[in-house]
């Protein structure tokens, strides 16, 4: 009994007390408990996890706007952001928690279009999407981004060696793709892609040297900027159509110009045979005024006339006596005296030959002043 108070006075524990709250330790920390317990706190901070620090989501600046709420939220600037929880999902949208004062501050800072890493939040007040900027990860991704950039530009630059440096950066500058600085990006699918290309443009140049080098500026000139084979192709059939459509113009010209000098030269050839004929004619009624009758050589129908002619003329000369002139004594000319002829006699002639020729008789017969009448 005295040890039973000395312990009680002396403050200790007596030893059944002890020993209950030993096997109560022991029952809530032994191995099975501490197990279950870690489970369960992994099920809660899984489940958990979003809400405390957020969902880890890539996404893109899309522009500047006024928080939805807080203090002077309509003075203060935040980004907008653009991400999907999926690929090739649905595109959502949300606002960062950091505001700022002015855009020029965001703009310098996040160009609308550069892509971060957020951790998005569900707003407690809104139940709205809010995002905040993971800076420390997005710094460390832009950095071994643009090593990785670095690498493919400078297997580009090999790949399109000797490639006129113009065409190789509009190449370099359509193939690039921006997946290709992705972590998971394969280097072997870059690599075959820059290739591939490489030696299409080297194919085309090829194509393009054979052209005539009258038309390979023109050629090369519709090349480069799309750099398709079929632009530059194309121009150098509409540029060999011009080219026969103006050769056939200066053929059709020429040709022209032939027809015109032979026109010309048949024309002078007629109108010197004209005056030729012309001239023997004046010469024959010249020789026909001294000998009394005009001559005309003619063709068989003319000759006929003729043949006309001079029978009346004979019966004119023969039945009608020619005057002699009078001579005075003052020094005149002599002017030789018409024969007149009988008017009246007839004759009937045959013509054979074309309308045409008919035609002309019968303008000579009215040109003579001879009367005749139609059988």
């Amino acid at each position: 009994m005295v040890r039973h108070k000395f312990a009680a006075v002396a403050g200790d524990n007596p030893p059944s007390v002890m020993k209950g709250e030993k096997k109560m330790f022991s029952m809530v920390f032994n191995t099975t408990n501490l197990l279950i317990l870690i489970i369960v706190l992994i099920i809660c901070y899984s489940f958990w996890a979003p809400y405390i620090r957020g969902k880890k989501i890539r996404a893109v600046v899309d522009g500047y706007c006024h928080p939805a709420e807080g203090k002077n939220c309509d003075v203060v600037w935040c980004y907008r952001l653009m991400y999907r929880e999926q690929k090739a999902g649905k595109r959502l949208y949300c606002c960062t928690r950091q505001t700022y004062d002015t855009r020029e501050e965001m703009r310098a800072k996040y160009p609308k279009g550069t892509e971060v890493n957020i951790r998005c939040f569900t707003s407690p007040n809104t139940q709205e999407p809010i995002a905040v900027i993971d800076e420390r990860l997005t710094e460390y991704e832009n950095a071994r981004r643009k090593k990785a950039r670095a690498v493919i530009l400078e297997y580009m630059q090999k790949a399109f060696e000797g490639i006129e440096q113009q065409i190789a950066d509009k190449a370099k500058n359509a193939l690039y793709d921006d997946r290709w600085e992705n972590a998971t990006a394969k280097k072997s699918e870059w690599q075959t892609a820059i290739d591939a290309r490489a030696d299409v443009i080297r194919s085309d140049l090829q194509v393009l040297a054979g052209i005539e080098e009258k038309f390979r500026s023109y050629a090369m000139d519709a090349y480069r900027p799309n750099l398709r084979l079929a632009d530059a192709m194309q121009k150098v059939q509409e540029l060999r159509a011009q080219e026969a459509a103006i050769l056939k113009r200066q053929q059709e010209e020429e040709e022209r110009k032939r027809r015109e000098e032979e026109e010309r030269r048949r024309r002078q050839e007629e109108l010197a045979k004209r005056e030729a004929e012309l001239a023997a004619q004046n010469q024959q009624e010249e020789a026909a005024q001294t000998s009394g009758y005009p001559e005309r050589p003619q063709s068989d129908i003319g000759r006929t006339i003729d043949n006309i002619e001079r029978e009346a003329f004979a019966r004119a000369t023969a039945s009608t006596p020619i005057q002699e002139p009078i001579v005075e004594l003052a020094p005149e000319p002599v002017q030789d005296q018409e024969i007149p002829f009988d008017p009246k006699p007839s004759q009937t002639i045959r013509i054979t030959g074309s309308p045409e020729d008919y035609q002309k008789v019968i303008e000579y017969i009215k040109a003579m002043g001879i009367d005749y009448e139609e059988v």
